[in-house]
């Protein structure tokens, strides 16, 4: 290989792996509206999110 087809690779190869982490990073974001979604559908409402007293530990 030359060394002008080894640039060419290295930047698909960063193309891909940016592509990648910004992929990452969106599906991370939408988990936490899917996650509000489904307790929202099942009814738990954020059961975890309650002290011992009852009140919520995380106002909405």
């Amino acid at each position: 290989m030359t060394m002008v087809s080894n640039q060419a690779l290295n930047r698909q190869i960063l193309l891909k792996l940016l592509i990648a982490a910004v992929m990452m990073f969106g599906l991370g974001c939408a988990l936490v509206r899917m996650y509000k979604a489904l307790c929202e559908v099942t009814g738990i409402h954020g059961v975890t999110s309650k002290n011992d007293y009852g009140v919520r530990a995380f106002p909405e």
